[in-house]
């Protein structure tokens, strides 16, 4: 059963999937297929379609800067991209090709849909309001930061 999902890329979401990871989640970033072996996932393909809604899970949204997260997807855009990852952002973000104004829109529409559901508007960075949201003890290491573009 998957219990807790995060984040969309470019906001924290490998450091997120670490500390969930931590907290003793198995949690896995960026997934390709949801095939029940995991109880936690990170990244822009939680986002896709509808499947959110259908896992009656936690979610945690990472906020971040919208001019700060385009900056980081226009370096992000420039690396070369899997087959799979250009279909899920043509199904994320409405375009494959790196376009900010289309990308902020779905930036937007994907944090409205949080809205509905059981779900943390947080930062990057601190274990208390994550350990709160997800009723466990603040582990005894620092919150894990993972570079990544």
């Amino acid at each position: 059963m998957i219990k807790v999902v995060g984040g969309i890329g470019r906001t924290g979401t490998r450091s997120l999937n670490k500390a969930l990871n931590i907290l003793g989640y198995n949690s896995k970033h960026f997934p390709r297929i949801f095939n029940g072996k995991h109880d936690a996932y990170t990244d822009s393909s939680v986002f896709f379609g509808n499947v959110l809604e259908g896992w009656n899970c936690k979610v945690i949204w990472l906020d971040r800067d919208i001019s700060n997260w385009l900056q980081s997807w226009e370096r992000h855009s420039k690396l070369k991209q899997s087959p799979q990852t250009l279909f899920i952002r043509q199904n994320v973000f409405g375009s494959e090709i790196y376009n900010p104004d289309q990308w902020a829109w779905a930036y937007e529409k994907h944090r409205k849909r949080c809205d509905s559901l059981d779900t943390l508007f947080t930062k990057i960075g601190y274990w208390e309001p994550i350990c709160d949201f997800l009723n466990k003890p603040i582990p005894d290491v620092p919150f894990p930061y993972i570079k990544d573009g």
